[in-house]
């Protein structure tokens, strides 16, 4: 049987959602560090929209990226995976970011991956 294409892929893990996260080769990117008091993160730009690095997954964790970024387009963030061929990293647009409310004890799993990531 043949493995699914990216858009195969995101789609099945997004089929409760309008949007896809979009997916790019990492080559496309080009990271910067982000600082804000004394938390330092990276974020890049696409399609003119500064987005923060949200998780980075190993390259035999593929499915827990693209549910990660499903998750947070649910929640209405613009997503977009990088991907090489050691890791896939999910980032999100941070304007967005810094308007979603996360209580600090929250149970709500985009909240706790967000805590880990620093933000």
């Amino acid at each position: 049987m043949p493995k699914p294409g990216k858009f195969a892929l995101s789609f099945w893990f997004c089929k409760a959602s309008v949007m896809l996260p979009v997916v790019v080769s990492e080559d496309a990117i080009d990271p910067f560090n982000i600082s804000g008091g004394t938390v330092i993160a990276q974020g890049m730009y696409f399609a003119s929209t500064p987005y923060q690095l949200v998780s980075v997954f190993s390259s035999t964790k593929k499915l827990l990226a693209h549910a990660l970024g499903c998750r947070l387009l649910r929640k209405g963030l613009k997503v977009v995976i990088s991907e090489s061929e050691n890791h896939y990293r999910v980032w999100a647009d941070r304007q967005a970011l810094v308007q979603l409310k996360c209580n600090p004890q929250s149970q709500d799993a985009i909240c706790q991956e967000l805590s880990r990531s620093g933000f």
